[in-house]
């Protein structure tokens, strides 16, 4: 992922080891190696949302308007196990 400075790159690093980030990597994983980067062409820049390397799970999920469920869903992932709605 590119990106313009420090700072931006915290902010990215930051949302990827998120519970949002880490959700979106673990659903999106092709096996036990692979994450495929054309899905962060569908993710909001956290940084233009107004994030930062500080930003809390609960502002996450609010900057990227998370209902209720879907902020729910999140924080049950499990990667590799089924999940009941």
């Amino acid at each position: 992922i590119p990106v313009d400075n420090y700072s931006e790159g915290k902010t990215i690093e930051r949302f990827i080891n998120s519970k949002l980030g880490q959700h979106l990597v673990g659903s999106c994983k092709w096996g036990n190696f692979r994450t495929e980067k054309c899905l962060w062409q569908y993710v909001t820049n956290p940084v233009t949302l107004g994030l930062d390397q500080f930003s809390t799970d609960k502002e996450i999920y609010e900057a990227y308007k998370l209902n209720e469920n879907e902020i729910r869903f999140v924080e049950n992932f499990v990667y590799g196990k089924r999940r009941e709605l």
